[in-house]
């Protein structure tokens, strides 16, 4: 790799995704992925908890310049950032996950996610964080659309932070919007919530704090 190459994979018209994108313990941050379509179509067949796209292992995923629309099956995931990797997803994307019980974006193990006006909905869990991980998504719409009362929006564990400044958490479940613990920190300045906070802003607890 040199610092001056740049290099930008095209998804054509009509193009379907039937195949999982993994870099593992690799830098590909100078690569962008982005499409002719609106939107670019997922079949997910990888089986429950597989993820679409996954960085491991002190990687660095292509730039996400491109919407995806996912069909995943039952506790499919479009994304899992583990490791100690990272992604970045460009402002205006949205990522959207029909499957059952479908997930978004899993960001694990000191890994970090940069997503600014982004859109990530799905049945379960839009974005959530573990293990000393990092969360920038601001400005997001970070939409829940599971209707019962099981899973939580947001989860976060572990000494995560999470800033979700100026974003909005669409829940329709009955379940809390953040669920916070081990130490968990979150930037709710401006965030619009569904649900009441799950424990008083500003207040350092066993769990963490959440900053309002």
């Amino acid at each position: 790799m040199h610092k001056d190459i740049r290099a930008t994979i095209k998804l054509l018209a009509g193009f379907v995704v039937s195949e999982q994108v993994v870099v593992d313990n690799d830098n590909f941050g100078w690569v962008r992925i982005e499409g002719e379509d609106i939107y670019t179509t997922c079949n997910h067949t990888f089986g429950a908890h597989q993820p679409l796209f996954l960085a491991a292992n002190n990687a660095v995923f292509p730039i996400i310049a491109q919407s995806f629309y996912i069909n995943s099956g039952t506790n499919g995931v479009i994304m899992n950032v583990t490791g100690n990797s990272s992604a970045h997803i460009e402002e205006g994307i949205i990522l959207k996950n029909t499957g059952g019980l479908s997930i978004g974006i899993n960001v694990l193990l000191n890994s970090f996610l940069h997503a600014y006006n982004v859109t990530v909905e799905v049945s379960t869990f839009p974005i959530r964080a573990y293990s000393g991980s990092s969360v920038y998504a601001v400005n997001c719409t970070l939409r829940h659309t599971y209707t019962g009362g099981t899973w939580n929006a947001i989860e976060i564990y572990d000494g995560s932070l999470y800033n979700m400044t100026n974003s909005v958490i669409d829940n329709h479940s009955s379940a809390p919007d953040l669920f916070l613990e081990r130490g968990a920190q979150v930037i709710a300045v401006g965030t619009t919530l569904t649900k009441p906070l799950p424990q008083a802003a500003n207040t350092v607890t066993v769990n963490g704090i959440i900053f309002r």
